[in-house]
């Protein structure tokens, strides 16, 4: 269903991102780096979930099947219908619906399936030299799509092979916004249970090239169910789950 790409351990510094600012009382960007983590090696989905693979969790009844939402703060009973099709990744998809999904496609192929943490996608994005966008350091608007590209729309997730990472993952940069398991303003809080912010990394379409830099963060409602984001999985090593009955 997946085509998974190998991530090996590295490092990673998060930068400290939005950022309250007193005398303003607006949120400033802060790229100060805010923590170094250390990853241990993993499977990331080479690309974003498509429509057509999100699908197939509709058509299993994902919506109607209680054991996908157990313990989420919101449950759906009908995904948004859009009208994009194939291998366009599928958007409109809040933070839960992305979780269940993991967990549905967890059972499907008796491994543990999860939405990737913020470091884990950074890792994928930004390979051992720390790239500022996953082909280099210097952005290029014919590698990713952005509103530099000026599509203004979602592409094929396959539409970039020349913006993939060191690793071989595509759509690292722009296309859509991914959603990540951890708590925006604290990476480390993966819990699934409650209603906090969590944090989005990638950029889209309709963002500007400074938040398609693999290093940036932001975040959303876990509701927020829009056109310009979308989510991929990780599936980590030897953690295959047993069988029952």
């Amino acid at each position: 269903m997946l085509e998974w790409v190998d991530i090996p351990a590295g490092r990673v510094i998060l930068e400290q991102g939005w950022v309250f600012n007193a005398s303003s009382k607006e949120p400033i960007y802060s790229a100060r780096p805010l923590r170094t983590y250390e990853v241990e090696p993993f499977l990331i989905s080479k690309c974003p979930v498509t429509v057509a693979q999100y699908q197939a969790f509709i058509a299993d009844r994902g919506y109607e099947n209680e054991q996908w939402w157990q313990d989420l703060a919101r449950r759906y009973t009908d995904p948004v219908n859009i009208a994009k099709v194939g291998n366009r990744p599928r958007t409109s998809i809040s933070w839960y619906e992305a979780v269940a999904f993991s967990r549905w496609l967890s059972a499907k192929l008796e491994q543990r399936v999860m939405l990737p943490t913020e470091i884990q996608w950074q890792r994928s994005a930004q390979g051992d030299d720390a790239l500022e966008y996953p082909w280099g350091r210097i952005f290029d608007q014919a590698r990713c799509n952005t509103c530099e590209s000026r599509i203004h729309e979602t592409t094929p997730v396959d539409h970039y092979p020349q913006g993939q990472s060191p690793f071989g993952v595509f759509d690292l940069s722009g296309n859509v916004y991914e959603w990540c398991l951890n708590a925006y303003d604290d990476p480390s809080e993966t819990n699934i249970s409650g209603e906090r912010t969590r944090a989005c990394r990638g950029g889209a379409f309709g963002f500007s090239q400074d938040r398609a830099r693999t290093a940036f963060r932001t975040y959303f409602s876990p509701t927020f169910r829009v056109g310009a984001v979308g989510f991929r999985v990780i599936m980590c090593h030897d953690t295959q789950l047993s069988r029952s009955g």
